[in-house]
């Protein structure tokens, strides 16, 4: 979706609202801003959901707080229509709320078990995945389709002989995905477990696939082409080595690479127009932390290139993982997680896989490896699981960022200005020029919205919102208020 292909920055940046954030998701809107999902413990240990809103610049918008019922936890998100929708668990419940552009609540439901991931598919229709005990007590995979405004069309229980628990779902054509680990790979030999369902909910097919080794598929994606794609890390005793699983339409199985030689992980999928972009953590060379790792294939798995991005100072040096990719216009949008500073990072890179001074290009060699499949012996149930809504309040936060890699350093994009500058004012935008110049400002959408030859020092007047500016020599983005 190229909303502002000219106008979006290329920045790094990470924010924190505290020592105790865990970054769990993200999600790009149509209204050209990203969201960022995390949960905040406060007093007494007690969690509640939080969601950034941060513009196409990395500049915050606004951090509000959601408190339900008692200690709420987010673990998904995704953009559907008109506002983001987050998925999580509450003390008792699986917990599906949506809130709109400006962070306001449109609906809240809860559901037994919880939620772990959620997506919106083409018909507006949303399906959320999650864990549950069927009417026996056995834990199983929870799958719900819901209308746009949450209420519970269909819900799908689905139990094996070892334990199951999803990592992600996706739209695929004539229905969804939802991807599985069958058994746990820490205690046991696990697989992947890859569902296909139709938009009525019903389950098409479902089919296990093993490297030998334990295994966890975290991401899943159809590409342009029709064929799907596994993200995943393979477990070798101490080691983990990111890998890809491609499979034709039908989840019959084309090949899989291991993206070493590094211990590496796996865990968002992108298609792309040639191929799949990917993102992880990475050790590298140096095993003392884990940087943002990225591999970029063809349909075939061949790489096209591969980029680790490391913090080159000491403030943002921790367990980096990228966790969500989107494409937005000229850029690759990435969110990811530090596990050590529990910050949410927020970067882009151009389409070649470029950010100057904080990227580098690792030794990444793919090897081919044997995947067997086999068709998989489940039990499905199909159970009324909805518990109505819930009520969730809303409170403001602050927030604190840095930048990953400074603005100065940045040659492409939107640049901090040198012979002009716009900043905003109470109710507008001030301009400075050193010479004259046109001045144009943009909506979020790219919608041109004045176009003005100025000089020396002007104040326009403009409603609260963000803005895009260029004055030819400088651009960027400001927020009016």
């Amino acid at each position: 979706m190229q909303m502002y292909p000219c106008l979006l920055a290329l920045f790094a940046r990470a924010y924190s609202g505290g020592v105790y954030d865990y970054p769990f998701a993200a999600a790009l809107g149509e209204d050209g801003a990203v969201y960022l999902v995390d949960a905040h413990i406060g007093e007494g240990f007690d969690y509640d959901v939080i969601i950034l809103k941060v513009d196409f610049a990395g500049e915050p918008i606004w951090v509000k707080g959601y408190k339900g019922e008692g200690r709420e936890e987010a673990y998904g998100a995704c953009w559907a229509g008109d506002g983001l929708v987050v998925v999580g668990k509450t003390d008792t419940s699986a917990l599906i709320f949506k809130v709109d552009g400006a962070g306001e609540l449109m609906w809240a439901k809860k559901f037994r078990g919880l939620l772990k991931t959620v997506v919106e598919l083409p018909n507006g229709d949303l399906v959320a995945a999650g864990t549950c005990e069927d009417t026996s007590g056995s834990l199983g995979t929870s799958v719900l389709l819901l209308t746009p405004s949450g209420s519970l069309r269909r819900a799908v229980w689905i139990g094996s002989e070892k334990s199951t628990q999803p990592w992600a779902v996706a739209p695929a054509r004539g229905g969804f995905l939802v991807l599985v680990e069958l058994g746990i790979a820490e205690v046991e030999s696990s697989d992947h477990l890859l569902l296909k369902f139709d938009t009525s909910g019903a389950l098409l097919w479902a089919k296990v696939y093993d490297t030998g080794f334990p295994e966890r598929g975290l991401g899943v994606t159809q590409g342009e082409n029709g064929d799907l794609l596994i993200a995943e890390e393979i477990m070798d005793g101490a080691s983990t080595t990111a890998a890809l699983i491609a499979l034709d339409s039908s989840g019959n199985f084309r090949w899989a690479e291991e993206m070493g030689p590094g211990p590496g992980w796996l865990y968002a999928a992108l298609p792309t127009e040639d191929g799949y972009l990917v993102g992880g953590g990475y050790h590298g060379e140096d095993a003392s932390s884990i940087d943002f790792f990225l591999v970029k294939v063809d349909f075939d798995g061949v790489l096209i290139w591969a980029r680790r991005l490391e913090n080159p100072g000491s403030v943002y040096r921790s367990d980096d993982k990228a966790f969500f990719l989107a494409d937005a216009g000229d850029y690759y949008l990435v969110a990811g997680e530090g596990a050590y500073t529990h910050s949410l990072a927020l970067f882009t890179l151009t389409k070649s896989g470029e950010y100057p001074d904080c990227v580098d290009t690792p030794s990444v060699s793919p090897v081919s490896i044997e995947v067997s499949a086999r068709e998989a012996s489940l039990k499905v149930e199909t159970l009324p699981w909805s518990l109505g809504d819930v009520q969730v309040t809303t409170y403001p936060i602050s927030v604190d960022y840095v930048d990953i890699c400074a603005p100065g350093e940045i040659s492409q994009g939107a640049q901090p200005p040198r012979g002009s500058a716009c900043v905003p004012v109470p109710g507008g935008l001030l301009v400075k020029v050193s010479s004259p110049r046109v001045l144009k400002v943009y909506s979020p959408t790219g919608r041109l919205i004045l176009r003005r030859k100025v000089s020396g020092r002007q104040v326009f007047k403009f409603r609260a919102g963000v803005y895009l500016w260029d004055t030819g020599d400088s651009r960027g983005t400001a927020v009016v208020r």
